[in-house]
């Protein structure tokens, strides 16, 4: 083969590989390795199709052989560095991207490439300031911008990778790899309407992208959109059926539309074929608790720690008491590791530590809840987020007391009512509300945004206008931005605002005291009006929350209780019609 000839091969080749025809390519970069087997360009594009086609082992060789035969070439070595990456031979791969770098400084691609390896290996400072310069290099590469607004967001910089990240997708508004990285952004920021429009936006140029898919089933389960989320995960599992964050998103989904024995059943076999998989045995100790079974479900729960959800958030430094150890005249500190209404549900349990086991209790929560919390029986002392930590000889997590109480439906403690109102307060309310004739009934139409279930359980204020009758005096107990639609009242809708006053926990608790009745959606207005003693109806979405499991409208944690359900999901009239029924009849006595 002469020169020419060799040439010639190798430019036909290189045309056919440019152009997709990848087996054509392959057999002539063959060809010409048969005759010339230390050609580098032939060594380095074979390399570089097998790696593209998914078979880097065999790649690797190749590559190799290349740098050796020709050590300056700063290609081979990049491409090298590509096949050891996909291996995930990262230290290796970095040698490689640093001799690349050597012979060619201004080579911007490896700066970008380093920056993934540095990332893959939690090196995110290094990884950051490879993609800065790559950006710096290239400012209008959408792709080398995208993956500096992803490191960015990694490291939880959410404004700048955002602003980074609009900037990319800006550039390249059609490349799936930018957009993605735009949508998970928005969505690890909350910010989850968006980021199912970017993935809706993403999924219409790839249709069968499986993490394009996921993010789209993601932004739609948040957003409380079951059957879509359901049917994006589905079409995942069409594509790949061991996919597990799509058979385990699709379990939960299931879970939240209502139907945990479903739930359970796949739970059941994704935890067979995964057991290692801490975040579907938590997912899973949900749909029992759903069910009922509060012995297993707790005991199950405790895998919560292992899970990626629970990883950030280890409570305190310590030794954790887990039931066995004698606290008998030590000290423990129980913490909250998730909402205000999980506080003031496991706070109960406080009594019991103290009689049964003789332990002093120290409680690390928010200030808000100060006021209530240091009422219950027992607790001596309230320590919050950001003070020094107090002299303790062990800690457990509030939301592990059932677990180590080993408790069932039987066996809640129910000792009603274990928080106290400051009377103080509560007189104040009463001389302020002493005006209002006919029913007290208090309202609370929304939880915070900020919370992934949100969309589902929360509702509007026009949704309950049918409240709005004659013998009834509706006080508004809402907080946070749903406020805001007291300024513009459905039609007919009298309703004093008081949300305004409500600074505390104990503000709450006081004003609670006051009032005949409080109608809810699931917040912790509710958990604390059961905690009282008074009479609250709680509204539940068709996949409510664990703790108020199925079809029952009271529950063993609440007396006072009642529970009125969605039979259709997002269908708030249908709930309410029955509420303002039973409100009525009520409001007649």
């Amino acid at each position: 083969m002469t020169p020419q000839e060799l040439l010639a091969l190798l430019q036909r080749a290189l045309a056919d590989h440019e152009a997709g025809r990848t087996e054509d390519a392959e057999a002539i970069y063959r060809r010409i390795l048969a005759e010339h087997p230390d050609n580098a360009d032939a060594l380095h594009l074979m390399g570089v199709l097998l790696t593209q086609r998914g078979r880097p082992a065999e790649g690797l060789p190749l590559l190799h052989r290349a740098t050796l035969v020709a050590p300056n070439f700063a290609q081979a070595h990049f491409h090298l560095g590509q096949a050891l990456a996909e291996l995930n031979r990262h230290p290796e791969a970095l040698n490689c991207f640093a001799r690349a770098l050597q012979l060619d400084p201004k080579y911007a691609m490896v700066r970008t490439q380093a920056g993934s390896s540095l990332l893959t290996m939690g090196r995110l400072n290094e990884a950051l300031e490879q993609f800065r310069i790559a950006t710096q290099m290239e400012p209008n590469n959408g792709g080398f911008l995208g993956n500096y607004g992803f490191c960015l967001h990694r490291m939880g910089k959410f404004n700048e990778a955002l602003a980074v990240l609009r900037r990319a997708a800006g550039i390249q508004p059609i490349e799936v790899p930018v957009l993605l990285q735009l949508g998970e952004a928005l969505w690890g920021g909350q910010q989850f309407a968006e980021a199912a429009q970017i993935a809706e936006r993403a999924e219409k140029m790839a249709p069968h992208d499986i993490r394009v898919l996921i993010l789209l089933g993601n932004s739609y389960q948040v957003l409380a959109r079951s059957e879509e989320a359901a049917a994006a995960y589905r079409r995942v599992i069409e594509i790949d059926p061991n996919n597990f964050d799509a058979l385990s998103n699709l379990a939960l989904t299931i879970l939240k539309m209502g139907q945990a024995k479903e739930s359970l059943e796949m739970y059941e076999q994704i935890v067979a074929r995964w057991p290692d998989r801490m975040d579907a045995l938590a997912n899973r100790s949900l749909a029992i608790l759903t069910l009922g079974d509060l012995e297993r479900g707790f005991r199950e729960y405790e895998t919560r720690w292992r899970s990626a959800a629970f990883k950030d958030k280890a409570p305190v430094p310590g030794t954790r008491w887990d039931g066995s150890q004698d606290i008998a005249g030590r000290t423990l500190l129980l913490t909250s590791e998730q909402g205000m209404g999980d506080v003031i549900q496991f706070i109960r349990y406080v009594p019991k530590i103290v009689a049964d086991r003789g332990a002093k209790v120290l409680v690390h929560c928010a200030p808000e809840l100060r006021g209530v919390i240091e009422t219950v029986p027992g607790v001596s002392g309230i320590h919050h987020p950001g003070e020094p930590l107090p002299r303790f000889d062990l800690y457990a997590p509030l939301a592990s007391l059932p677990a180590i109480f080993k408790t069932t439906l039987d066996t809640i403690p129910a000792d009603i009512p274990y928080v106290r109102a400051d009377q103080t307060k509560v007189q104040r309310w009463r001389e302020r509300l002493a005006p209002l004739k006919g029913l007290k009934v208090g309202i609370v139409w929304a939880g915070t945004p900020l919370h992934q279930n949100d969309a589902a359980r929360s509702s509007k204020l026009a949704d309950f206008a049918p409240l709005a009758m004659e013998g009834v005096a509706l006080l508004s107990l809402q907080k946070g931005k749903p406020e805001a639609q007291l300024q513009n009242p459905p039609p007919g809708m009298q309703i004093t605002p008081l949300g305004q006053d409500l600074r505390t926990f104990a503000d709450t608790a006081a004003l609670l005291e006051c009032l005949d009745l409080t109608i809810s959606v699931d917040t912790s207005v509710v958990h604390l009006a059961g905690a009282l003693g008074r009479p609250v109806w709680t509204l539940l979405a068709k996949g409510p929350d664990w703790r108020w499991m199925l079809e029952r409208d009271d529950t063993p944690w609440y007396p006072t209780m009642k529970l009125f359900r969605q039979r259709e999901m997002g269908n708030w009239s249908e709930v309410i019609a029955r509420v303002s029924a039973n409100l009525r009849e009520l409001a007649k006595l």
